[in-house]
């Protein structure tokens, strides 16, 4: 059995050890001085990213020039952990930089939240978007003047605009003068390497990269080297895989081993990031997808389930879709299953999920040129709720290992090698 590289040290343990610490000041701008880990998105095993003096202090500075506008007198809750660069960098280093009073909650549990806003009364707050969006339904805050909450903001994952609309709607109905903020961002950068606020912060976006930061589209299918993808006349968007060029970013380096490559691309050192984007003509990006999702199908055609995501989430009906690969028994192979939630706090009747089903594939899907019909899911699932990682991600591989359902919308399609026939929607049969 292989044993983790990782030494646990107790939070009680590390402040005995920490009451004598004398902190030097490091004035050498390559000394690391941080070293975390991803959240493992893409991986099992999550790797070690160092950083070094140059690089907090540049997406230290970058945040602050971004007008994160905070208020000498003001204070922030600090409920993310050290591990992640969101919680030791941006929700710590860069408040303390801003003169930010910081509340530190070294054990958070959810189901806290609402209490510990009630006793702290933080004038900011930055979490997960499962977080944020679980303060409209906690009971704690029912009745609550939230008038001293300043600003609210997630990162760490992307929130649906559905669910954006209802915080921020909940937020004004409850005094508060907060529109929820948002970044996008990696460990290999210090955490926030995006910034949406005031009239930079459009639904669904991720906003514009930090001053000192190059984000650009390049083709996810070129492995070897970045190429990068320029609008046409008729695009309104382009999509393609993020790369991120920074004075924030790693030299992804440790113990003589590459852990994060680099890439040259117009005379500037850029990162791949496996995020899929898309990019308007005003420079927003949007987040749709982890590249490294794409899985094949029985036949060997290449599911992008991204692609299909976006598609789905267009529907008013459905307010999130994650696509994941099941074993269909009869193809003896991958098919794509969608999961989805539905708008709405009422359940749907099984024959308006059908006309939804029948709307997204016959209307959205085999009508679309750009669309082929190999990428209609297998099954449709309704669900309430979405399982997520400890670091509250999607948990997309917990999804990928659960088993077909009795309760599954089954896809039935005729298909050769050459196209797709008759396609014969099934709702589950609930007794």
């Amino acid at each position: 059995m292989s044993q983790s590289c990782l030494t646990i040290e107790l939070y009680q343990s590390l402040l005995q050890k920490s009451k004598d610490v004398q902190f030097q000041i490091v004035s050498d701008k390559d000394t690391p001085v941080y070293i975390g880990h991803t959240s493992g998105t893409s991986n099992n095993r999550p790797k070690p990213i160092v950083l070094t003096n140059a690089n907090l202090i540049s997406s230290t500075e970058q945040v602050i020039k971004a007008k994160a506008e905070v208020k000498i007198d003001e204070s922030a809750l600090h409920i993310l952990p050290f591990f992640a660069l969101l919680g030791a960098n941006n929700n710590y280093i860069v408040d303390l930089a801003a003169t930010v009073t910081l509340i530190d909650v070294p054990e958070f549990q959810i189901n806290h939240f609402g209490y510990l806003l009630k006793k702290y009364r933080p004038n900011v707050i930055l979490g997960t978007p499962s977080w944020i969006a679980s303060l409209a339904e906690d009971p704690e805050l029912k009745d609550s003047d939230l008038s001293w909450l300043h600003r609210v903001i997630y990162g760490g994952d992307s929130m649906s605009k559905s669910d954006e609309e209802r915080v921020n709607q909940w937020l004004r109905g409850h005094n508060s003068a907060a529109v929820l903020e948002k970044g996008h961002g990696m460990s290999e950068y210090g955490g926030c390497g995006s910034y949406a606020n005031k009239s930079w912060n459009l639904y669904d976006s991720i906003g514009i990269p930090l001053p000192d930061t190059i984000y650009t589209c390049v083709d996810p299918d070129v492995e070897d080297k970045l190429v990068e993808l320029c609008f046409t006349e008729e695009q309104e968007y382009l999509i393609g895989e993020l790369a991120v060029s920074s004075p924030a970013v790693t030299a992804g380096v440790l113990d003589d081993q590459v852990i994060v490559p680099h890439y040259e691309l117009n005379g500037q050192s850029y990162i791949r990031t496996r995020d899929i984007v898309k990019m308007n003509h005003d420079g927003f990006f949007f987040f749709e997808a982890r590249k490294d999702r794409s899985f094949t199908r029985y036949d060997g055609y290449k599911i992008k389930p991204y692609v299909i995501e976006e598609i789905i989430r267009k529907n008013a009906m459905v307010r999130e879709c994650i696509l994941v690969p099941y074993f269909d028994e009869n193809k003896k192979g991958f098919m794509p299953i969608a999961h989805l939630l539905l708008s709405g706090s009422q359940k749907s009747a099984a024959g308006e999920v059908k006309k939804l089903i029948e709307d997204i594939i016959f209307n959205h899907i085999v009508k679309n040129p750009e669309i082929s019909s190999r990428q209609i899911p297998g099954r449709f699932r309704i669900r309430e709720h979405l399982p997520l990682t400890k670091n509250s991600k999607v948990d997309v591989n917990a999804l990928i290992g659960e088993e077909i359902s009795d309760t599954d919308y089954i896809v039935e399609m005729e298909e050769t090698n050459l196209n797709v026939g008759k396609i014969t929607i099934k709702a589950p049969d609930v007794g």
